[in-house]
């Protein structure tokens, strides 16, 4: 969501694709992982001579505030700036694993959730040799959010 406010806020033209990342799981898929190894959303892809991949939301919110289209997303001097880089770094901190997994209605069904894709991220690792190392990093995260959307210390 965050992205998808900064590409609007630039006012540039851009498509969107949603992920299914609860019942399909695509952020699994072999096509995905090729674009982001970690397995997770969001990922923009910027074509223009050349094609650029960039991961994590406040990569992608930084590369889309510098790009020379559109309005601009930047602060005119370098107290704002400061300011502005702090408060990307704030709002990437805040743990959305937590929020979804540990305060949803859907709670109970969370571990069902993480169990189908710690399943199916091992059995990707063996289907796609070359994208093993992605798909144990993937499994790992799972299995660490299993534990810590329980953990009454951690959601604190």
């Amino acid at each position: 969501m965050k992205v998808r406010l900064a590409l609007e806020e630039k006012g540039l033209d851009w498509s969107g694709q949603v992920i299914d990342i609860v019942g399909v799981q695509e952020q699994l898929e072999p096509w995905y992982v090729e674009l982001n190894p970690k397995g997770v959303i969001p990922t923009l892809e910027v074509q223009n001579d050349t094609t650029e991949i960039v991961t994590d939301s406040a990569s992608i919110i930084r590369f889309i505030a510098s790009l020379p289209e559109g309005r601009s997303l930047l602060p005119t001097n370098n107290n704002n700036i400061e300011l502005m880089e702090k408060l990307i770094d704030l709002a990437d901190e805040v743990d959305l694993q937590i929020l979804s997994y540990a305060r949803h209605p859907s709670m109970e069904n969370s571990g069902k959730i993480l169990d189908t894709r710690i399943e199916k991220s091992l059995l990707l690792a063996e289907q796609y040799p070359e994208l093993k190392s992605s798909y144990l990093v993937c499994t790992d995260r799972s299995k660490k959010s299993k534990t810590f959307r329980v953990n009454a210390k951690h959601i604190k």
